[in-house]
């Protein structure tokens, strides 16, 4: 017996799993967390965004971050706000005591203190054109300003009112006796209208709108939960009063209905409950229980509210505020069902959803008593196996796939399961994909078989596939289109598309879409297209036209195995490590990975599903993904910043006091005006983000000083120090994506004011002195410099004077020396004829050659700084040039037994001075016959080649070469000689050449290797781009 029951139990937790996965996320402040209290009276937001709380310790504003009491020295502190409203970008707070304030955004201004002996305000409100408070036990008052007017309805004498609501143009009144209604007539006077028999006698608590159906309202009661169907038609209002059918034994003490209809509901014992309702809002489906049996911190709850980003803040009395936040990612495990593969996922419209998988189909559902969802292993022998598709149609009746055993269909409790036969051609059984046309066929995809389309019955009416002519036999998805149009996906022949009047087009195929692996399509709202494929992405198809996203835009993976299009038209692809979205409005692509809390990160191909409540499921190998709304949740937050301050060298000032502009609700004005010395500015700035404050991001500039914006940051301030006279305005903005940032930039001027030596009249003052002063010094000075120029006149005068009769002296001592030189070389000639003098007469001529080198060089020298300011510059053709050269030097050619290669084209021309390119090149060259010319090398080169607007000339030789790191520095100076050993030269020819080619304009450059030889190169401008500049100096 012990063993069978052991065996049951077993069996019993294989087919019954997960009924214990929180969906919210709580944040549950108290003194501990930083908020005065834990008794909570009212909560409200207020806007800017900021959260107020009433609590039994005073006023508290809550920024995300930080809680900051607002009235810690106000009178009423110790009497508790209990009730707050906001209007015209205001907030009204009602108190315990019966005083009435309000908040401008500076700071707080009494309407009325302590009205009619500590009567609490228990509501505040707007109804038609009327701002009205209400009493708890002394009526309703109309706001007038900073005045009220007062009713006092007899039907409320003696009655404890707990609230009031606007309803059209009525006022209901909840009291400890029942629910009134009141009105203003046509005079603005209050009028009564009646009361809901149904609920006469009962203390109503609280009361919410039913958004499902019109006239229709949520009553919370000492004595439960009810539904209330009113009719205002005629003179007075009535209505159908009906218990709700659940927590009817609970005392109801606060309401709120959400936008998608679920209702909250607060008890004064057993905490907060949550009910989720069916698709028409008749029938309550989930109930989570959220008390201290289920570690929820309260179970007395006082107020429910919800914020702009549809949080739930929970007022407990004696335990403090607590945020409810739906998680954005919940993980369902279905170990204990031991699947290796969630294949497909649908859903109908109770809220029950279907996994196809490797064990068999599993069936998610509420149970209406716990806070998850419960999953079952279906035990019907007909839905064992491997289920590779699920489909549940708009009629919630369910058709899915065993693999090798057939396709079935179900009603949507599961029970009349039929299989439906239909030929297929036999052999191996898997469907891909079940779904059915907007004509109510049965559209399959077969494995290696193609798509088949059945009618309602079974019939087959259609095979697509290869062997009738269709693109492919693997179809990895269909989709239907709201054009009419059909969509295929398959792997190697990509996408093809069957237009309504049954043309289909091969677009892969025709070249019309890249890719050749598509996975899955989906729609948006827009009809657009989105197509995940197999390596290249997403691709949207609008307008006609493929665009694509890829990792370039942000995305996690090209590899994507599933999409789908959520409510806000905002794109997910499942990839093998996360998630990626799309954002259609901005193209700003975001992800998420097991960082973010992401628990399995790899994904079942086409394995995902969007409920009627916008949330989507996505199946994993032992499990699935649930993402909470996630058009709402992950959805990119951009919120405008409030700078919250500007304060001057860590100062709080009264800003209002530096600024002309009319006085608003605001503690920063828009335009600020600093003197001088308040110029150390530290700006404050928030984002309120009461949902996760840690995303926040920022940016800042200080246009006048700074052109870019900041690096981000998640730094509230920035300070500047020393800021300069001027107009400045300070910008920031917010994100929570780093790659995008919208519009919503907040930003204030700044102007600093110049002190009084920086105004016109003292810099004028300033400025005649100064002319004074400057006129003194420049006369002083004028007559100075005046005796030094007559000075340096005459020293001038001198110097050319005596550099004139130094070149007239070198002219006349080049031309002797040469006269002389000429008779020395007669001489010679004459003395040659006798053998017994050839060796005096061989060192007599080296002498007389050096000395005659000498003085030419000096010449060529001469002539070229006197000629160097007038030279005219014409075309040179290269090749001619280099003719005459070698020509006059061919007497030393054959001396050294050298071998010259030219490779000139004909047809290169430089832009110089004959005379001195000439000059240059023969320099040059009988240097490289003399160092050039070894035992082991004979050649020289010469080559020119043309370059984008000049010519570059090379000589190049094999000798001995220049040691560059020893004589680099030295290789153009004057009377630098670096082989005396094998000729000694006069050190003149490289420095001549040098200036010779810079004076035209050009450049000369030398490459050489000690006992390896040189090369040289000559750049010189074509003819055709002669420097406009004139010739360059000659160092």
């Amino acid at each position: 017996m012990i063993r069978i029951k052991v065996v049951i139990l077993a069996l019993f937790s294989y087919c019954l799993a997960g009924a214990t996965v929180q969906q919210y996320d709580i944040r549950h402040f108290n003194p501990e967390a930083g908020l005065n209290g834990t008794y909570i009276y009212t909560t409200i937001q207020g806007p800017n965004g900021y959260k107020w709380v009433g609590t039994d310790y005073g006023l508290t504003r809550f920024d995300g971050l930080k809680f900051e009491l607002m009235d810690a020295n106000d009178s009423t502190k110790k009497n508790f706000a209990s009730s707050a409203f906001t209007h015209n970008g205001k907030i009204y707070f009602g108190y315990f005591n019966g005083t009435i304030k309000v908040f401008d955004g500076k700071g707080f201004n009494v309407i009325r203190e302590e009205l009619y002996e500590q009567s609490p305000i228990t509501s505040i409100f707007k109804s038609q054109n009327h701002l009205i408070a209400v009493s708890q036990n002394n009526g309703l008052f109309r706001i007038l300003d900073d005045t009220l007017e007062v009713y006092e309805p007899a039907e409320l004498k003696y009655k404890k009112v707990n609230f009031a609501k606007p309803f059209k143009e009525l006022i209901l009144v909840g009291t400890n006796e029942g629910l009134l209604a009141y009105k203003f007539n046509d005079s603005n006077r209050l009028v009564y209208a009646g009361s809901i028999s149904g609920l006469n006698f009962m203390s109503i608590q609280s009361l919410e709108r039913n958004k499902a159906k019109e006239n229709s309202f949520w009553v919370g009661t000492d004595y439960g939960l009810y539904h209330l169907d009113m009719d205002i038609e005629g003179a007075g209002i009535s209505g159908t009063v009906e218990k709700a059918g659940f927590l009817e034994k609970e005392s109801i003490s606060a309401l709120r209905e959400t936008g998608n209809l679920d209702l909250w509901v607060g008890t004064k014992y057993n905490g907060l409950v949550k009910i989720n309702f069916n698709r028409d809002n008749t029938k309550s489906i989930q109930f989570t229980f959220l008390n201290k049996k289920h570690n929820f911190p309260g179970d007395f709850i006082s107020t429910i509210n919800m914020d702009e980003d549809e949080s739930i803040w929970v007022g407990t009395i004696g335990d403090g505020l607590v945020q409810v936040a739906k998680k954005g990612l919940i993980y369902y495990s279905f170990e204990d069902f031991r699947t290796r593969s969630v294949n497909s996922i649908s859903g109908n419209s109770h809220h029950e959803f279907f996994f196809g998988t490797d064990v068999g189909l599993i069936k998610g559902y509420y149970t209406g008593t716990v806070d998850s969802i419960n999953f079952e292993l279906i035990k019907d022998k007909k839905s064992r196996g491997n289920i590779t598709a699920i489909y549940v149609d708009k009629d919630d009746r369910i058709y899915y796939c065993v693999e090798d055993v057939g396709l079935f269909t179900a009603d949507s409790d599961l029970s009349n399961i039929e299989q439906i036969n239909f030929d297929y051609g036999g052999g191996k059984l898997m469907i891909r994909q079940i779904i059915k046309s907007p004509d109510g066929n049965l559209w399959l995809s077969l494995t290696q078989k193609g798509v088949f389309e059945l009618d309602p019955k079974g019939k087959l009416l259609n095979n697509y596939s290869t062997s009738t002519g269709f693109y492919h036999n693997e179809i990895y998805h269909i989709h239907f289109d709201r054009k009419g149009n059909t969509w295929f996906a398959s792997h190697g022949a990509g996408l093809a598309v069957m237009r309504s009047n049954g043309t289909i087009l091969y677009l892969t195929k025709d070249g019309l879409f890249p890719s050749h692996d598509v996975n899955d399509i989906s729609e948006d709202e827009y009809g657009n297209l989105w197509i995940g494929t197999h390596g290249d992405g997403i691709y949207e198809y609008k307008d006609e036209e493929f665009i694509r996203f890829s990792t370039k835009e942000g995305l996690l993976n090209d590899f994507c195995s599933a999409v789908i299009s959520d409510k806000s038209n905002h794109v997910w692809a499942t990839h093998r490590t996360g998630l990626s979205r799309v954002d259609e409005f901005t193209d700003a692509v975001s992800t998420i990975q097991k960082k973010d809390g992401l628990v399995v990160a790899e994904f079942i191909h086409n394995s995902i599903f969007t409920d009627q409540d916008h949330n989507i499921w996505i199946g994993n190998r032992n499990g699935v993904t649930f993402l909470s709304t996630p058009d709402e949740l992950f959805e990119s937050k951009i919120i405008e910043p409030i700078i919250s301050d500007v304060k001057v060298g860590y100062d709080v000032l009264d800003l209002w006091q530096y600024s002309s502009d009319s006085v608003s609700g605001s503690r920063v004005p828009k335009n600020i005006e600093f003197t001088h010395d308040l110029n150390n500015l530290t700006f404050e700035y928030i984002a309120i983000n009461l949902r996760n404050p840690a995303a926040n991001l920022y940016q800042y500039k200080l246009e006048g000083l700074e052109e870019n914006w900041s690096p981000i940051t998640k730094n509230g301030q920035v300070t500047y120090n020393n800021l300069g006279a001027g107009t400045y305005t300070f910008h920031v903005r917010q994100s929570d994506n780093p790659n995008h940032w919208g519009e919503n930039i907040s930003s204030v001027n700044i102007r600093i004011k110049r002190a009084w030596w920086e105004t016109w009249w003292a810099i004028l003052l300033f400025l005649l002195c100064g002319f004074g002063l400057v006129y003194g010094f420049i006369k002083w000075r004028t007559d100075r410099l005046n005796i030094r120029l007559k000075e340096k006149q005459r020293l001038i005068s001198i110097t050319e004077s005596q550099n004139k009769r130094l070149k007239e002296f070198s002219f006349i001592t080049s031309h002797n020396t040469r006269s002389s030189v000429s008779n020395i070389r007669g001489l010679i000639t004459a003395l040659e004829s006798d053998p017994g003098n050839q060796d005096f007469i061989k060192m007599l001529k080296n002498s007389s050659d050096r000395l005659n080198g000498t003085i030419r060089h000096i010449n060529e020298l001469l002539n070229f700084e006197n000629d160097r300011e007038s030279l005219n510059k014409v075309s040179c053709n290269v090749k001619e040039s280099i003719d005459r050269v070698l020509k006059s030097n061919e007497e030393e050619i054959r001396k050294h037994g050298a071998k010259v290669i030219t490779e000139i084209p004909a047809d290169i021309s430089v832009n110089g001075v004959p005379t001195y390119f000439e000059s240059a090149l023969n320099n040059l060259i009988s240097n490289a016959l003399k160092f050039g010319i070894t035992e082991d090398s004979k050649e020289i080169t010469l080559s020119a080649e043309s370059l984008d607007d000049e010519v570059m000339v090379k000589i190049q030789d094999h000798g001995v070469g220049i040691d560059l790191n020893r004589f680099g520095k030295k290789l153009f100076s004057l009377g630098s000689r670096f082989h005396p050993e094998i000729s000694e030269g006069d050190g003149l020819g490289m420095f001549i050449s040098k200036n010779q080619i810079e004076g035209m304009g050009g450049k000369v450059e030398i490459a050489s290797k000690e006992g390896e030889g040189t090369t040289i190169y000559i750049y010189l401008k074509k003819p055709n781009h002669e420097d406009s500049g004139g010739l360059a100096d000659a160092p």
